[in-house]
C-alpha cells in the first residue's frame, strides 16, 4: 500500500475505502481504489528501454490487439488519455507506428514496412508471453466484439440483454452478500 497524503481531509475518505476495498493508493492528492487488483506488471528493464510507463503500455498493447486508439488503450490500462496520445504521436513520427482515420477516431497499428519494427515486435511478443497469467487476462485478452444477443454472461447464471433492471439489481445484491 502507497500512502502519500497532501492534506488531512484525505483520511475520512482513505479508512472509508480501506474498509470497502482492503487497499487504497494515495498519490499526488488523489485517490486511486485498488479492491483487490493491482497495476499491470511492467517491468523497470522496459520502463528504461521505452522511456516511460506509458510507452510500454502502447507497444504492449499494440502486440497484444494489433490495432487501437488512444481512448482504448488508456482505458485499458486506467491512464490518462493525453499521455496516450502523447506516446502514440511520438511513436508515429519516429515511424514506429503508422495511423488511420475512421470517421474521427484515429486507429494505429505497427509499421510492418520498418525492419527495426519487425524485431522489435518479435521482442514484445516473447515480453508478453513473460506477463504473469492474471495480467494477460486482464490487459491482454479483452472481448474484441460485442457479445451475441441473449447470451448468458458467463458466471452471472440468467442474465441475458432482456434481463430488466431490478433482476440484475437483485442478482448483484445477492453476488454482493456471497462475498
Amino acid at each position: 500500500m502507497t500512502l502519500a497524503l497532501s492534506r488531512p481531509q484525505h483520511l475520512d475518505v482513505w479508512s472509508s475505502a480501506v474498509e470497502h476495498c482492503g487497499g487504497i493508493n494515495i498519490l499526488c492528492g488523489s485517490i486511486t481504489t485498488i479492491c483487490g487488483s493491482k497495476e499491470p506488471v511492467v517491468t523497470p528493464v522496459l520502463e528504461a528501454i521505452f522511456g516511460n510507463r506509458s510507452a510500454v503500455q502502447v507497444l504492449l498493447f499494440l502486440e497484444a490487439y494489433g490495432s487501437g486508439h488512444a481512448a482504448r488503450i488508456a482505458t485499458t490500462y486506467g491512464v490518462s488519455v493525453m499521455a496516450i496520445q502523447r506516446q502514440l504521436k511520438r511513436l508515429e513520427v519516429n515511424g514506429v507506428l503508422v495511423s488511420e482515420t475512421y470517421g474521427r477516431t484515429r486507429v494505429f497499428e505497427f509499421n510492418i514496412h520498418n525492419p527495426t519494427v519487425r524485431e522489435l515486435r518479435t521482442f514484445l511478443a516473447s515480453e508478453l508471453e513473460l506477463l504473469p497469467e492474471a495480467d494477460i487476462k486482464a490487459y491482454y485478452q479483452q472481448r474484441q466484439r460485442p457479445r451475441r444477443t441473449d447470451k448468458q454472461v458467463q458466471g452471472m447464471g440468467s442474465v441475458t440483454a432482456a434481463t430488466t433492471l431490478e433482476e440484475l439489481a437483485a442478482l448483484i445484491s445477492q453476488a454482493l452478500e456471497a462475498t
